[in-house]
């Protein structure tokens, strides 16, 4: 049980504060450029080239995109944990989950 809460408690850390830096250098970057461009960066290939640019617009959508994926990826530690003490009925639930997350993703993108 310990083993869990300390893998579910690392990833939601440093999800936080990997997602508050990107912020945090997105929007410095934003000021010294004189305001970041109002238009968001639409998919993941456009986040990536904007940031490897120093684009501040992409940096910050980087931030969002991590603190969004921190709950899933908590999730998936926890099937992994799950299935790893063989706590069965947990992991079927924890998959379940997960499915419905990526289901509502798909729907809520498409």
């Amino acid at each position: 049980m310990e083993r869990k809460n300390t893998a579910v408690a690392y990833v939601l850390l440093t999800g936080v504060i990997v997602s508050f830096l990107l912020l945090a250098i997105g929007l410095t970057e934003a000021v010294l450029s004189g305001g970041p461009a109002l238009v968001g960066v639409h998919g993941l290939r456009a986040i990536v080239h904007g940031l490897l640019r120093g684009d501040a617009t992409s940096t910050i959508d980087a931030g969002l995109l991590v603190l969004m994926a921190t709950p899933v990826l908590r999730v998936g530690v926890l099937v992994v944990e799950f299935i790893r003490s063989r706590e069965t009925p947990f992991a079927l639930i924890s998959i379940v989950v997960l499915f419905l997350l990526a289901a509502s993703v798909t729907i809520g993108v498409g």
